[in-house]
């Protein structure tokens, strides 16, 4: 597969938008003949997740039981829930992750003829839809597509949603709970 990245679609640059925390405990494969950049965005406030021990497992952070684990904290803590709903306010106004997209969309409009490029975080569904949002805005695209595919996340993540959403329910997490999944 790393051989096709470079071979089949001439892929030149990696934007990897993740925290050094989520980059720490799961690193990328390196793909020869192109360039990585770490753009990172919310570093602070994973960090500070981190940091309060909510968080603090990134290399099980895909298990179903530790996300259900951290959602429950989260319901259970109203600093937790505020920081949670105010994700997109925080990538679309701290002036780092503004610069970061910047330089990504900068990056794109020089990108060589028949060269590709790749951006991904954690999950490819907060911060990759919103810089696929911007990218789709500067090409002409409409708000309703932009929104549309946007939407196109929650299919993919359905099967990781229905996981967590198992195991929170086998912990015992009440219908509060449940709902918080959806909205992380």
């Amino acid at each position: 597969a790393v051989n096709n990245l470079e071979h089949k679609y001439h892929l030149a640059i990696i934007f990897d938008l993740r925290s050094s925390i989520e980059r720490d405990a799961k690193p990328d494969r390196a793909v020869p003949g192109s360039k990585e950049v770490w753009l990172p965005c919310l570093e602070e406030m994973l960090k500070e997740l981190s940091e309060s021990g909510k968080k603090n497992d990134f290399n099980k952070i895909g298990d179903p039981a530790k996300l259900a684990e951290i959602i429950t904290d989260m319901a259970h803590d109203s600093t937790m829930l505020a920081r949670s709903k105010s994700t997109f306010p925080i990538i679309a106004s701290d002036s780092t992750i503004r610069r970061n997209y910047a330089t990504l969309l900068d990056s794109l409009a020089v990108l060589p003829e028949g060269k590709a490029a790749l951006w991904h975080c954690s999950y490819g569904k907060d911060r990759c839809g919103f810089a696929s949002g911007m990218i789709l805005a500067a090409l002409g695209a409409d708000r309703e597509l932009i929104s549309a595919d946007f939407a196109l996340s929650n299919d993919s993540y359905g099967e990781n949603i229905g996981a967590v959403v198992a195991k929170a329910k086998e912990m015992g997490c009440n219908d509060e709970e449940i709902k918080m999944i959806y909205r992380v």
